[in-house]
């Protein structure tokens, strides 16, 4: 077993502990404190190395289950390389500019699968646009311009939201929580 390996069963074993019948609390402390050193070696690691290690894998934690798994799969090893590979699938699924450049025949998400998608939808209103003549905009008074923001606090990207052909389910983190929590928000027709 490498020592990567290691550490992530001395993590997991961390994150699952419980009490046993008869053990006290004094017991339980030595038990996870001996966990907490095998996952991980202080005495091998800064400070520094210590929170971004914790910080990682409290980020990853609050992603969405898409996010989350198309970040863990480029095996970032901080937090803001984590956080810089969610935007960049952010931005490749509404279709903005992905300056991941992962070498030569390595593709952003959705970047082969949303080219098709938007080609398709793109002939499919184009036909529909020349059979029905031109289109009119009507502003709802419960529209909000576009430089007005989210429609609520803690919508991930409300260009992302729009951006998506009819309703999409998007995570929404509620800020404020004592510990984060992911809500669903299912936009309304336009």
């Amino acid at each position: 077993m490498t020592s990567t390996e290691d550490s992530k069963t001395y993590r997991q074993k961390f994150r699952t502990v419980t009490i046993p019948a008869g053990e006290n609390p004094a017991e339980t402390y030595h038990r996870l404190k001996g966990l907490y050193r095998r996952w991980i070696r202080p005495e091998q690691h800064t400070k520094e190395q210590i929170g971004e290690q914790i910080i990682l894998e409290q980020l990853l934690r609050v992603f969405p289950a898409d996010i989350r798994t198309w970040v863990k799969e480029h095996k970032p090893t901080q937090g803001l390389a984590a956080a810089k590979l969610a935007q960049q699938y952010l931005n490749a699924r509404r279709g903005g500019p992905a300056p991941y450049q992962g070498g030569p025949g390595r593709q952003t998400p959705a970047q082969t699968s949303s080219a098709r998608v938007h080609t398709q939808q793109s002939a499919d209103s184009n036909h529909a646009a020349s059979q029905r003549g031109p289109v009119r905009h009507h502003r709802r008074s419960t529209d909000r311009a576009d430089d007005e923001g989210p429609e609520e606090p803690g919508c991930l990207e409300r260009g992302l939201r729009d951006s998506l052909p009819g309703p999409q389910v998007l995570p929404l983190l509620i800020a404020g929580a004592a510990e984060p929590r992911l809500r669903t928000a299912v936009p309304g027709p336009d």
